[in-house]
């Protein structure tokens, strides 16, 4: 039977955190770097890959991040349903009200946004059981 890889973080107090497969924190990262990039403005995928800074994750790990935030109801797809050819495109929700989210596990300090996306002051830090600081991204 295979051993499966983990990715682990290193505290602050010497102890090591399970993070996840490596394919798995990987989509993570590249979720939170794809969602500084979105607006209210629909853009296709390669557009959205354009906007992000070297180095850049392939235009397919962009596509199934954007494909997650859209599962994760943070934003939207046009067209909704899947259609053969299509050429989709992606935006925040438009509807998307002052809220928290979750986007990448326990990696960071809660963030509020104070503009547009990925705009944002580290503020509130709330440390978890164990020291463990959840990443929010505010909207």
């Amino acid at each position: 039977m295979p051993i499966e890889e983990l990715v682990y973080a290193l505290e602050d107090d010497g102890t090591m955190t399970a993070l996840g497969s490596p394919k798995a924190v990987e989509l993570d990262a590249v979720k939170e770097r794809v969602l500084e990039t979105l607006n209210g403005e629909l853009a296709k995928t390669r557009e959205v890959w354009e906007q992000l800074s070297e180095p850049r994750p392939s235009v397919e790990q962009v596509r199934l991040a954007l494909n997650a935030l859209v599962a994760d109801g943070i934003a939207e797809r046009d067209p909704a349903v899947d259609k053969p050819g299509a050429t989709y495109k992606y935006r925040l929700q438009p509807n998307l009200q002052p809220t928290s989210y979750m986007v990448g596990g326990k990696v960071g300090a809660n963030q509020t946004a104070t503009g547009p996306p990925g705009d944002t002051q580290d503020d509130d830090e709330t440390a978890t059981e164990g020291g463990e600081q959840e990443c929010l991204a505010t909207f």
